[in-house]
C-alpha cells in the first residue's frame, strides 16, 4: 500500500491471521527509513483495525525481539509465530510510559503508538509527539530523546532535554521522558 499526503494507507487482510507485521518505509535525504509495527490479534471479516508506523511504533516491536533491539526479525516467518502477545504489550506499555508527560505536554493525552489515528500534518498533538522524539536502535538497546520541545525539569523548573535507553521489554518502566 502506497500512503497517501496525510500518511494514511489502507490494507485488506481478509485471510490474514495474527500475528501480522506491518512495515513502512520512507525516504528523508539520502537515508531510507524503515519502521515495523506488529498486530497481535486478528481483524474479524468486515472490520477494520488502525495501525500506526512510526518510530515509536518500530521501538515497541525491536523491544519485543529476542534480543530487545532487532525490529526486522520479525520478517522472518518462524520468528513472526513465534511473537509473544505478553512481551509485546508489555513493549507497547512501556514505549507509552516513557512518552506519556511529553505526549500529555503536546495535547496528546490519551496517546496509544499504535491505535490512536493522526494525520502527519503537524497541527495535531499525535504528530508535533513524533516530531519531538527521535529514536534509535542498536545493540545498547532502544534510545528515545525528546528534540524540539521545552519541557520543565521537576527539580528545578529549568527546561531539560532527556534520554531513555530501552533493552528489555520486561524491565521496570524508567522515568517518563521530561
Amino acid at each position: 500500500a502506497v500512503a497517501d499526503a496525510t500518511g494514511a494507507f489502507k490494507v485488506d487482510v481478509t485471510g490474514l491471521k495474527a500475528p501480522l507485521l506491518i512495515t513502512a518505509t520512507a525516504s528523508a535525504g539520502d537515508a531510507v527509513r524503515v519502521y515495523h509495527t506488529l498486530l497481535a490479534t486478528d481483524v474479524a471479516a468486515g472490520a477494520t483495525a488502525h495501525a500506526n508506523v512510526t518510530q515509536l511504533t518500530d521501538a515497541i516491536v525491536a523491544l519485543a525481539s529476542s534480543d530487545g533491539s532487532t525490529p526486522g526479525e520479525f520478517a522472518s516467518a518462524d520468528k513472526l509465530k513465534a511473537l509473544d502477545p505478553a512481551k509485546l504489550q508489555k513493549a507497547q506499555e512501556l514505549v507509552k510510559t516513557v512518552v506519556k508527560d511529553v505526549a500529555a505536554a503536546l495535547g496528546a493525552t490519551a496517546y496509544d503508538p499504535v491505535t490512536t489515528p493522526f494525520k502527519a500534518d503537524a497541527a495535531n498533538g499525535a504528530d508535533k509527539l513524533l516530531d519531538s522524539v527521535k529514536m534509535s536502535i542498536d545493540q545498547n538497546g532502544v534510545s528515545l530523546r525528546v528534540v524540539n520541545v521545552s519541557m520543565p525539569d521537576v527539580a528545578n523548573g529549568a527546561a531539560s532535554a532527556s534520554v531513555v535507553t530501552l533493552k528489555d521489554s520486561n524491565a521496570a518502566a524508567p522515568a517518563a521522558l521530561p
